[in-house]
């Protein structure tokens, strides 16, 4: 059996995705926030829609798509913006979305 055969048939929790926020790096023309998301269920998790936004209502900022997180693996990813529409610091990363292959 293939390694990749094995990502999905093994166990049969559904895909359990946690994101955690890390550094935030600015240059000159864009803001880049880092996002790594966490997929501690049994499942593969594909086309991970992850969007930055103000728990508040603010609206959304900015979003990220990961093609694939596989059993118990993690994926990083940045959000970008550019300089002069920074974001809210209040701004939080979390999955609004994913596909089971």
């Amino acid at each position: 059996m293939w390694a990749s055969d094995d990502a999905l048939r093994t166990g049969s929790d559904p895909a359990l995705l946690e994101v955690k926020q890390g550094e935030t790096v600015t240059d000159r023309d864009w803001v880049k926030i880092a996002v790594t998301v966490r997929n501690r269920g049994d499942r593969v998790a594909s086309n991970v829609h992850v969007v930055m936004a103000d728990p508040a209502g603010g609206g959304v900022a900015g979003t990220l798509v990961i093609d694939f997180i596989p059993r118990k693996g993690e994926r990083k990813g940045w959000v970008i913006y550019p300089i002069d529409t920074l974001p809210s610091a209040r701004m939080t990363p979390r999955v609004i979305g994913y596909e089971e292959p």
